[in-house]
């Protein structure tokens, strides 16, 4: 029994690697959600299976189906309908009147009608020819039938206005089904916008769905009346003739009074719902055919088949060949993951968001972000961490450290980050939060050893100040020099760096190592030689330093000065003092 449980577990790992949607690991938990690039260049993450769960309708939940009828009765349908001897109106007429007693009783039904009541002129009080004829209840076929057929078409289009104000007759009440049908033969011709206006209502807590017919239009009717139907999750349907108006209007019936449903249940961490957009494409057509846009915790219903879902999470979740089977609710129940970065200020630290996979950047973010579960790894100061691994329902806190840099006078400095590795990452000012890990810091070309940052751990570097004063008390500018004799720069006034060992070259004279400690401040005073005629000046080992004339500050110790007729050995220049030569 053993052996044959074993086999078929291994014969169902083999069918599920073959889809090649996603990476199997030994549970859920390690499991990998694999990154691709979709057609658009957008970055998805493949949903796996174990998130999708069927429903029969036999344990439906209940719901109520409420359905508008918007028909357009604008003068444009006095026009007639090529091949059927009618008017447009008239076989609309026609048409409806088969319809209405096809419609279930338990779906309460309405029938809003505009442009049949004022003419065109004036226009303003056309454009407001918008009748509820029969509220929301059970449809009396009989009596819709006996109203419309004797309604005529003499207006203006308001569709975007219709729209809005039969929407406000719906209930926004849990498992309500809320959806237009509506059957025009023009644009809107009152100024509205319908497309903006029925993507507005998708998202309030109507939910409503749009079917559209559109019944013998052009080119650019076509295109309003099709993006109606698209944004809000409904269907277009065209009708030519009569068989098609009746056979557009059965199908957008049966669309509304579907068992067949979808749902995608998407949560925070905390358990909290989460509302994001989500489209659904025709399946195996590279996302290029659109069924329509939806909302999360809402109930689609659509027609049994294969779809590609996509849910418009960051980045975006994609099911590919998503099944959804006849009479069953098919429902998506995910929970997004977060990520979290936590200084040891408490305080927001900005980070980028990178996709491991792709190598795609999501953008920049502060302090937290709601993921789809996958593999990331954040950029904080020019520095990776390491992949993060976000689990759905799971939060990963990166725990941050703080470099701090500080004058003697306590003032926080700007200063250049290094990697330990002698990777430059940028320059900073503040307290700068870094990944945890090993650090140099560097200011005036000073560098300090190896600082390792924990996490939640802040370090502070307390630099030294070398002045350098001539013999009146004003600063002197200098090179600076580290232990090893290598150049750091040519400083002048107050010159920070790291603690170490320095020295300092004034008229090429090199000092003696100065020694800075943390936080410390170290004077140097030059002293000065005068002598008004030109002179050759040499160190104390009879290196020649230069030619000058006039006051020259200089380091204390010995010095040797020639001029053109006179030699001065064994000069002593003292720290503060001028010594006149002339």
């Amino acid at each position: 029994m053993k052996s044959k449980s074993f086999f078929l577990f291994l014969i169902s790992m083999v069918l599920l690697s073959s889809t090649n949607l996603f990476s199997l690991q030994n549970n859920q938990k390690n499991s990998s959600w694999q990154s691709i690039k979709l057609p658009s260049g957008q970055v998805a993450h493949l949903g796996t299976p174990n998130t999708i769960v069927k429903q029969s309708q036999a344990k439906k939940i209940k719901r109520q189906v409420n359905l508008i009828f918007i028909l357009d009765a604008s003068g444009s349908m006095n026009a007639e309908l090529p091949g059927a001897g009618k008017t447009k109106l008239a076989v609309a007429k026609d048409v409806m009147g088969k319809i209405f007693p096809k419609i279930p009783s338990n779906v309460n039904g309405a029938l809003w009608v505009y442009g049949h009541r004022y003419p065109q002129k004036p226009q303003n009080k056309s454009c407001l020819d918008i009748e509820n004829v029969f509220p929301l209840g059970q449809v009396n076929a009989r009596a819709y039938i006996q109203k419309i057929n004797k309604i005529s078409a003499i207006g203006y289009t308001p569709i975007a206005e219709s729209i809005k104000k039969a929407s406000k007759t719906f209930p926004s009440k849990e498992n309500q089904y809320n959806t237009i049908i509506l059957i025009s033969d023009g644009e809107e011709t009152c100024g509205g916008d319908p497309c903006k206006t029925a993507e507005r209502l998708k998202d309030n807590q109507s939910a409503i769905t749009i079917h559209v017919v559109g019944y013998d239009v052009n080119k650019k009717t076509k295109e309003q009346l099709n993006c109606i139907a698209q944004v809000s999750g409904g269907t277009y349907y065209d009708a030519e003739d009569v068989n098609g108006l009746l056979q557009a209007l059965e199908k957008a019936i049966k669309a509304t009074i579907s068992e067949t449903m979808f749902r995608v249940e998407l949560l925070k961490p905390d358990g909290k719902k989460e509302s994001e957009d989500i489209t659904l494409y025709k399946a195996g057509n590279e996302m290029r055919q659109k069924i329509g846009r939806y909302q999360c915790w809402k109930d689609i219903a659509v027609p049994p088949g294969n779809y590609d879902l996509v849910i418009e999470s960051l980045p975006w979740i994609l099911y590919k060949n998503l099944k959804v089977d006849k009479n069953t609710r098919t429902i998506v129940k995910l929970s997004l993951g977060q990520i979290t970065l936590k200084s040891p200020d408490q305080k927001a630290a900005g980070f980028h968001l990178y996709d491991t996979q792709t190598k795609e950047r999501f953008g920049h973010f502060s302090k937290e972000v709601l993921v789809a579960p996958g593999q990331y790894h954040l950029m904080v100061q020019n520095i990776n961490t390491n992949p993060i691994f976000v689990k759905p329902g799971e939060t990963e806190e990166i725990g941050l450290g703080t470099i701090r840099a500080v004058s003697p006078n306590g003032k926080t400095e700007t200063v250049t980050i290094f990697k330990a590795d002698g990777k430059r990452l940028g320059r900073y000012g503040g307290d700068i939060v870094v990944v945890p890990g090993s650090y140099q810091v560097a200011i005036n070309n000073s560098k300090s050893e190896i600082i390792n940052i924990g996490n939640g751990e802040t370090k502070e570097i307390k630099l030294g100040t070398v002045r350098v004063l001539d013999t009146g008390g004003k600063t002197v500018s200098v090179t600076v020099f580290d232990a090893n004799e290598k150049r750091l720069g040519f400083y002048g006034k107050n010159i920070l760096l790291v603690p170490g060992s320095y020295r300092i070259s004034v008229q090429n004279k090199v000092s003696e190592l100065i020694k800075l400690t943390d936080g410390k401040l170290i004077e140097v005073k030059l002293g000065a030689i005068n002598l008004k005629e030109r002179f050759e000046i040499y160190d104390n080992l009879g290196k020649r330093l230069g030619s000058f004339d006039g006051i020259l500050p200089l380091l204390p110790g010995n010095y040797s000065v020639k001029t053109k007729n006179s030699t001065f050995d064994n000069v002593k220049v003292t720290a503060g003092k001028i010594t006149d030569l002339n």
